[in-house]
């Protein structure tokens, strides 16, 4: 009748484990934000789900990342720019690249000895891949933006050196990840404007609502990572144009009438229309993404339009956000990691799952409830509003002043 299901972390528990210093990537400090508890079970206690004898199954994710980053090294290496692809390059060179991935990765040619069914699903995975490089092909030609770096990382044995952050009393944050890929453009006053992609198997959406409460920190933190550690051969200061999204496979459609004789044949006869790049974008790039846009038109590839006098559609819903707000966004992350950063050094552990409605709730993607012994019945859960774009936005701008950021 007592039982309080509390948890924390003793100062010398915290001093044992960390000392002055925080290693940890952006979705360890997600993981955090979605329950400090279940970052406590992931991250410090190591547990993981018992391993079952089961098939491998094909992790098409990680394929299309391997065979995307082979194929810009192949790019490179002939001194192929994406604008002047034509379809028989396309096809060629991610045939090479698959092949590559398919002899120096021991799990891809794993898969591939194990079954027919896993030799199809990855070649139909190449399939997509020659019509997603027509996507990209199509992007470069309509944008100014050029690929300047794929499957580059960031920390202490990365390529590029690790975000530092320092923190009260001598304490430092030190964040690691790897970023897909990122693109350049010429800008103002010798500027270079930076764009963000992160290569997704289906689609997603950049949420400002998630974004606030730290549960979606990622696309924003490469932007800040980059800016802070990466510098251009050719000079020139990074200034953050956008940050998105960008789906591989094009959605599922429904159709009438009877199967074809064979469902793959007909999956890879159609071209599909591909799936925009969704995220956050600023206002002063938009003619450098697509510079094919019209007043009154929507931009092909990306999720924004133009009205007749020239300015942004549906701002209140749209990816498009002033430059000063891109500015805010980067600075509320660099805040979000520092401010969970120190309690995590202080030893927050405590079960306080969020919630955002009925059904969005940290629990439903968490496998330590076992341990937790979270009881919605007894316990809280940690109730977060879910926010618009201009609300999220309004608050951004509302901490930072509070905090003279």
């Amino acid at each position: 009748l007592t039982y309080r299901n509390q948890a924390a972390l003793s100062p010398a528990g915290v001093r044992r484990l960390f000392g002055a210093e925080l290693t940890s990537s952006i979705s360890r400090l997600e993981s955090f934000a979605a329950c400090p508890f279940q970052h406590f079970a992931r991250y410090l206690l190591r547990l993981e789900e018992r391993s079952l004898l089961q098939l491998a199954a094909v992790d098409l994710g990680a394929y299309y990342h391997q065979v995307l980053s082979v194929l810009f090294d192949l790019m490179q290496a002939e001194d192929l720019r994406w604008p002047d692809l034509i379809d028989d390059v396309i096809d060629r060179i991610v045939a090479q690249a698959a092949a590559q991935v398919g002899r120096r990765d021991h799990q891809v040619a794993a898969l591939l000895d194990q079954s027919q069914r896993n030799r199809v699903l990855i070649g139909q995975a190449a399939e997509w891949l020659k019509r997603f490089c027509r996507t990209l092909r199509h992007a470069a030609r309509i944008g100014a933006f050029r690929q300047a770096g794929a499957e580059w990382t960031f920390g202490e044995a990365g390529r590029l050196g690790p975000l530092v952050l320092e923190l009260d009393g001598g304490r430092r944050l030190i964040l690691q990840g790897k970023i897909d890929r990122f693109d350049l453009c010429p800008a103002d006053r010798g500027r270079l404007g930076l764009c963000v992609i992160d290569y997704k198997s289906s689609g997603r959406r950049f949420s400002f609502s998630d974004f606030h409460h730290g549960l979606s920190l990622q696309l924003v933190g490469y932007l800040l990572a980059l800016q802070a550690l990466y510098r251009p051969a050719a000079g020139g200061a990074l200034e953050a144009a956008a940050a998105v999204y960008l789906p591989i496979q094009p959605a599922g459609q429904s159709r009438n009438g009877p199967p074809p004789e064979s469902l793959l044949d007909d999956r890879t006869a159609a071209d599909p229309a591909p799936r925009k790049a969704r995220g956050i974008v600023s206002q002063s790039y938009l003619d450098r993404l697509d510079g094919t846009i019209e007043p009154g038109k929507r931009s092909q590839c990306y999720s924004f339009g133009l009205k007749k006098d020239g300015s942004p559609t549906d701002f209140s819903r749209s990816d498009v956000v002033a430059a000063e707000q891109m500015e805010a966004v980067l600075r509320y992350c660099r805040g979000q990691f520092e401010r969970m950063a120190r309690h995590i050094l202080a030893g927050r552990i405590e079960v306080s799952p969020y919630r955002i409605g009925q059904r969005n709730r940290a629990c439903n993607v968490c496998s330590f409830q076992g341990v937790c012994r979270f009881d919605p019945a007894r316990d809280a859960y940690r109730d977060l509003p879910a926010l618009s774009k201009p609300e999220a936005l309004a608050r951004i701008e509302q901490y930072l002043s509070i905090h003279g950021q």
